[in-house]
């Protein structure tokens, strides 16, 4: 069992991005400690060798690690990025007085394609790597370059 109790400071051992914050036991188990953040943004799971107490004042901890996780608004993590604004900006339809909504909708939907903006979304689904995106593109030029000598075969046979 640790030594860890509710409230106090902890610092993670050995751990170059938190290395330097200052995290608060909210939970202590027999192999696990749970810790939040200052700002209470994130939490963190550890062994109770991996952390080591940071000496404060105990009152002040206590009430802090007392209060249950609630991030605000303000803090929550976007999934997706937004489009850039040359997207955002040639998506806009205004509707004429009179025109029916399906026009309309066909007209925001031509729009959306013209700025790509459906691939775009595909594309930023998911994280693509600098080595991901570059076996891509070599792969996307194999194709290329295999269609293209394709197509000079079969011109040349028909000639």
């Amino acid at each position: 069992m640790s030594d860890f109790k509710v409230g106090d400071a902890v610092r993670v051992l050995s751990a170059r991005r938190n290395a330097a914050n200052r995290w608060l036991v909210t939970e202590v188990a027999d192999s696990v400690v749970v810790a939040v953040n200052e700002s209470r943004q994130a939490e963190i799971r550890y062994r109770p060798d991996r952390l080591e107490r940071i000496e404060e004042s105990e009152d002040a901890l206590a009430v802090e690690a007392a209060a249950p996780l609630q991030p605000s608004p303000s803090t929550q993590v976007r999934l997706t990025s937004s489009p850039p604004a040359e997207m955002r900006d040639s998506t806009k339809v205004q509707p004429s007085p009179g025109e029916p909504i399906d026009s309309v909708v066909r007209r925001f939907h031509k729009a959306c394609g013209r700025a790509n903006i459906i691939g775009e979304l595909r594309r930023r689904r998911y994280f693509l790597t600098r080595s991901q995106k570059r076996r891509d593109k070599s792969s996307h030029a194999r194709q290329r370059r295999a269609s293209q000598e394709a197509a000079q075969l079969v011109a040349s046979q028909n000639l």
